[in-house]
């Protein structure tokens, strides 16, 4: 699967494309939703793994904007965050993330 990281933590994003990468999977990277609002437009991808909070475009508005476009398939899209109160994580599925997962990440359970 070809999978999009998005976070604008240079250590984080690493650690994340390390960890998916051994799991066989084709990482691309991008430090804010901007840059990978971009590289959607050229790539395609089957998974989104995206930070919340970041500059120039946030998680939740990639979210919006991914999911009001019209991509030749379905883009799961999991959004990770140091956020953990349920209206957080409500106002994140409702607007259109298909998962999420708190900070620090297990990669056990994003594997899943």
């Amino acid at each position: 699967m070809n999978i999009l990281v998005i976070d604008d933590n240079q250590t984080i994003l690493r650690q994340h494309e390390l960890n998916i990468n051994k799991w066989g999977h084709k990482v691309y990277t991008a430090a804010n939703g901007l840059k990978a609002y971009e590289m959607l437009e050229s790539t395609q991808i089957d998974i989104i793994v995206c930070d919340w909070m970041m500059p120039e475009m946030d998680g939740l508005e990639l979210c919006k904007i991914v999911r009001s476009k019209d991509f030749s398939q379905y883009i799961y899209f999991i959004i990770v965050s140091s956020k953990n109160n349920h209206e957080d994580i409500i106002h994140a599925l409702n607007t259109g993330a298909d998962d999420y997962i708190v900070k620090p990440v297990c990669y056990d359970e994003l594997r899943s």
